[in-house]
């Protein structure tokens, strides 16, 4: 393997490990949001979160 095809193994790893990181914080932010559209008969199903009765 030449140093360039190595240099674009490594730059294409990274760039990779880059578009799983996006992909963790939009969904993170994406499941926040969901929470945060709470209405008056509670949180939606799908965000994960019960409220439960207090």
């Amino acid at each position: 393997m030449t140093w360039a095809s190595s240099l674009k193994k490594r730059r294409r790893k990274k760039e990779h490990e880059n578009r799983k990181e996006e992909k963790k914080r939009v969904e993170v932010i994406r499941s926040i949001l969901r929470a945060l559209q709470d209405t008056d008969e509670g949180l939606r199903p799908d965000c994960g979160i019960d409220r439960g009765n207090f």
